[in-house]
């Protein structure tokens, strides 16, 4: 079977309420696009249905594939599982929540060229509070990343990336995307930026609690190298 220009691999936990919408949006925005493509979900220990519903949608979707891991998986984990078992020669981290529009792919995808190995949608969002830019701007000085939005959770990764930036496992952490753009800085693999328009952020929802967190896992690729 030949394989597609593009993959999007989608993380899920206990999105039946959801992520049918995100398939549905995903799957016919590509089928008019004109590239081959393939949809990769990864469920990871979904009890709310999840992985049934996946199961209907294999039939009425041909280019799915889902990936079923264990409640006790990480989201580095399951992004890792999506990433690395992708057969597309570029790889989209995509949000199952549809937070991010399929109509922010094509202006992303324009900038997939040779020069570029990642490319990163950097979100525009309706009035970013003062904490969430503080937040972002430590982030970057502490995890080295090159990127504005190293929390972006819409990046494109070419196959060489994807071997290079997963040689070494990544830390169990939810929010993996800081440490994939923390190693891309490190391995000095070229990135590209795109804008996109956002509805939410990983910030924004999860409250103040989540900039702690944020805070040391930037930290920690500070002071481990993770």
């Amino acid at each position: 079977m030949p394989k597609p220009a593009l993959s999007f691999v989608l993380v899920a936990e206990n999105a039946v309420s959801y992520l049918p919408l995100t398939l549905i949006d995903l799957d016919r925005h590509l089928s008019e696009s004109g590239r081959t493509y393939e949809i990769v979900v990864v469920d990871k220990g979904s009890r709310d249905g999840t992985g049934e519903m996946l199961d209907r949608f294999r039939e009425l979707i041909g280019h799915l594939y889902v990936i079923t891991l264990g409640v006790n998986a990480s989201f580095a984990e399951a992004l890792t599982e999506g990433l690395t078992h992708a057969r597309g020669a570029w790889r989209l981290s995509f949000p199952a929540d549809n937070s991010i529009s399929v109509v922010e792919i094509e202006k992303s995808a324009r900038h997939l060229d040779d020069e570029a190995q990642v490319v990163v949608g950097v979100r525009r969002m309706k009035e970013p509070t003062l904490a969430s830019r503080l937040v972002h701007a430590f982030v970057r000085l502490l995890s080295g990343s090159r990127t504005k939005d190293p929390l972006s959770p819409f990046s494109f990764y070419s196959v060489e990336a994807v071997q290079k930036l997963l040689a070494t496992p990544l830390p169990h952490t939810q929010i993996p995307e800081l440490f994939l753009a923390a190693r891309a800085a490190r391995e000095r693999i070229a990135i590209r930026e795109a804008p996109v328009f956002s509805k939410g952020s990983y910030l924004r929802e999860k409250g103040a609690l989540a900039h702690l967190k944020v805070l040391w896992q930037a930290c920690t690729i500070r002071f481990h190298r993770a």
